[in-house]
């Protein structure tokens, strides 16, 4: 990657030209900073997208909660019904009992 530098010491380690020691620290300096802001960048970068992953991850977790409550409700609904079934078919084969003897 070429990025265009108008400071004039890069420029010049650039093409070549002698630099004394102090001019090259400073070339060096200015890339370790451009290191450093590029390093924080990713950081950043690298920090969000974990987040939006933990996100996704309890988003997931909420559902599967959600999903495992409904299908225990159900099973208690069903639960119910059988009982509620069993007490009627009773009730039903009484009645059935009672109109058979009257008849």
């Amino acid at each position: 990657m070429r990025v265009l530098v108008a400071y004039e010491p890069v420029a010049a380690a650039e093409s070549g030209a002698n630099l004394d020691v102090e001019e090259i620290a400073q070339v060096l300096k200015d890339f370790h900073l451009v290191a450093v802001v590029f390093t924080v960048i990713l950081y950043v970068a690298l920090r969000l997208s974990q987040f939006t992953h933990y996100r996704l991850l309890l988003f997931l977790l909420d559902l599967e909660v959600l999903v495992e409550g409904l299908d225990v409700g159900h099973e208690a609904l069903i639960r119910v019904r059988d009982v509620l079934g069993l007490s009627l078919n009773a009730f039903l084969e009484r009645f059935e009992n009672v109109c058979l003897h009257v008849i």
